[in-house]
């Protein structure tokens, strides 16, 4: 009597198929756009400086809650335009929560888009003017983009 030693069945030969990442780890592009120029911010600078020459407006940034702070972890660029303005526009980015630690970076106003990279959690953007503006209807858009 022999034993028979019985093997067992080979697996199907399977299609290479190129490796694929699940859906939720590809890498999308984000972005985020602010326009304040259809809906221009129209400010009063008596109103913001009062009796003191020069007065800061905080420019509301989340379209929901009008915070003057933008989370900006998950992108990398930040393109700005400012118009329609004698004030002097500036961009904050960095920390503001806690300890504040934040770069100031000047907007030039010259009808160009400025581009910024994205070195901190946080932007801020302000314009300083004075009550001799009168009132202004700004023109202003932020274009962030991973």
């Amino acid at each position: 009597m022999s034993i028979a030693k019985t093997r067992p069945a080979a697996a199907p030969l399977q299609p290479l198929l190129p490796q694929v990442r699940p859906v939720q780890e590809i890498d999308l592009p984000k972005s985020l756009f602010l326009d304040h120029s259809g809906a221009r911010l129209h400010i009063d600078w008596k109103a913001v400086c009062g009796a003191y020459p020069g007065g800061v407006y905080e420019v509301p940034l989340d379209p929901a809650t009008k915070a003057t702070f933008l989370d900006v972890t998950q992108f990398r660029r930040i393109n700005v335009r400012v118009s329609g303005t004698k004030a002097t526009p500036a961009l904050y980015i960095g920390k503001f929560a806690g300890s504040t630690c934040a770069e100031r970076n000047p907007i030039p106003l010259d009808d160009r888009i400025h581009s910024f990279e994205v070195t901190g959690p946080q932007i801020h953007i302000e314009l300083s003017g004075s009550p001799a503006l009168g009132v202004e209807d700004v023109q202003l858009w932020v274009y962030l983009r991973s």
